[in-house]
């Protein structure tokens, strides 16, 4: 035992590295990772100016620009990926060193389970994204924070929080503004004057990007985001049980596991009360940095992206949720053991590519792009292209199906769509979009009544839906209930060559 209590952080970095690092290549190739990569390509001039009118700060495109210049394998996609990886690792060792070191070594042993085998975890570290360096920072940044609000009076631990939230909110601005909101909320309530002047810091550090902030926070607050249920409670709460869901079980559940986990909720939300009940000091900071980063997910993306945009608070989560387990009670270790079961089938099923809750992140339009020339009786001579997923027009490129693309979002772009078939009237068109009508007012059912006067319609289906999916639909009153994510129509003017 001594042995295995010695070399505890290493041994779950060993596995974890064995998890993160199997074939990065297995899902395709994500929107925002394209994006990445796009962007990590351009000279620092041109990365500077894409972001100004975007929405993230330049940090993590520099970091991938570098990290993509050094004499790696794989492929550009691969590499990115692998770089996400190993900031999950430094997190590892990040979270052990500021957090985990005064814990006995049997919570430490119980955190990194939870921890390294979280499917939670391993789906978003295996993204060409930041969400890992926003995670590494994260935990740093917090730690000043509550060094700092502990002992307000020393300027070394305030210039250490400075630096920390200053590094935070050039990579990403949720993470920075939640955990710069919450110190100051807290540091003011308790009448530390001096968080003004680490304000005043920050802005300064953050100066060459502060107006990008403002722009970037004034977008957010004017973003309308697509609710699945036009009732406020339920939106939320649908948003905020689907994160909780993740956290506890990853995106990836199969079917029994869905089963296990609503019976394990009960018990997880009993742990849940009794790590309260034995906190002598309520995790305040927390809870306000979590509060804010919340409220800034809610506002900006829809249910199924909230809880990626939270994964900066999934240790602080394993932290609590560990303080109320028990497991000399069985009530604890069944909850601890069936999280860890529950978690085992979910990452089954992500290496397995199945039983995904966002079916998105299996879109695989490269494959599509394929399976539409085979489908084809001919080229076509126009493409329609569902704004929601115009990355599928690199595809289509690749495969040089790329004639004539129109984009269709909006009532004005429909119109010129029919239009054009009414005008030249092609003889094969391709309309590829999303199963479910996402459009304002149901513009994609509007233009398929009008064009089958005049085509044939076709369906193609990709990315089913489960049963499951579906009765989800039907409890949250979804009038479109498609059998697939992903749907392409294919239309043939009635009358012309086949």
């Amino acid at each position: 035992m001594q042995p295995f209590k010695r070399h505890l952080l290493w041994i779950a970095l060993l596995a974890q590295a064995l998890l993160l690092g199997f074939h990065l290549d297995l899902l395709p190739i994500w929107g925002d990772e394209r994006y990445t990569l796009e962007t990590a390509a351009q000279s620092p001039p041109r990365i500077i100016a894409a972001l100004q009118v975007d929405v993230h700060p330049p940090v993590y495109y520099f970091l991938v620009k570098g990290w993509l210049k050094l004499p790696l394998p794989g492929e550009p996609l691969e590499r990115a990926r692998a770089l996400s990886a190993a900031v999950a690792l430094l997190a590892t060792l990040a979270l052990d060193l500021l957090w985990l070191r005064p814990l006995a070594w049997e919570t430490r042993a119980l955190f990194l389970g939870l921890w390294v085998f979280s499917p939670f975890l391993i789906l978003y570290a295996r993204m060409a994204r930041s969400y890992t360096l926003q995670l590494l920072l994260t935990l740093i940044a917090i730690r000043m924070a509550r060094d700092w609000l502990r002992d307000p009076a020393d300027r070394w631990k305030m210039a250490r929080y400075v630096l920390a939230a200053a590094a935070l909110l050039y990579t990403h601005y949720l993470p920075g503004l939640a955990v710069v909101a919450g110190a100051a909320v807290l540091g003011l309530w308790r009448r530390q004057w001096r968080q003004l002047e680490a304000l005043a810091l920050i802005a300064l550090a953050y100066a060459p990007w502060l107006s990008t902030l403002v722009h970037t926070s004034a977008v957010v607050a004017e973003a309308r985001p697509h609710w699945e249920s036009s009732n406020f409670l339920i939106e939320n709460g649908m948003k905020l049980a689907y994160a909780f869901v993740a956290f506890n079980f990853g995106e990836s559940i199969p079917a029994w596991g869905m089963m296990a986990g609503a019976a394990l909720l009960p018990l997880i939300g009993w742990a849940l009360w009794k790590a309260w009940e034995r906190t002598a000091h309520p995790p305040v900071l927390f809870l306000l940095v979590a509060m804010v980063g919340y409220l800034g997910a809610a506002s900006w993306v829809t249910f199924a992206f909230v809880g990626a945009r939270l994964l900066f608070l999934l240790p602080f989560y394993f932290l609590f949720l560990l303080r109320g387990l028990d497991l000399r009670r069985w009530h604890g270790a069944l909850t601890y053991a069936g999280i860890l079961l529950v978690a085992a089938g979910s990452l089954s099923s992500y290496y397995r590519k199945q039983d995904f809750l966002n079916k998105g992140y299996l879109v695989d339009f490269e494959q599509i792009a394929r399976e539409l020339r085979q489908a084809s009786a001919g080229e076509p001579n126009l493409i329609l292209l569902d704004r929601q997923i115009s990355n599928a027009g690199y595809a289509l490129h690749a495969e040089r199906l790329a004639r004539p693309v129109l984009i269709l979002g909006d009532g004005d772009s429909f119109d010129r769509a029919l239009a054009m078939l009414h005008h030249h009237r092609p003889a094969l068109v391709w309309y590829l979009g999303y199963g479910r009508d996402l459009t304002p007012g149901g513009l994609n059912r509007h233009f398929e009544a009008e064009v089958s006067r005049d085509y044939s319609i076709e369906r193609h289906g990709f990315v089913p839906f489960s049963w499951a999916d579906r009765k989800a639909m039907q409890w949250l009153g979804q009038p479109d209930r498609p059998a697939y994510l992903i749907e392409a129509l294919e239309l043939h003017r009635q009358g012309g060559p086949r």
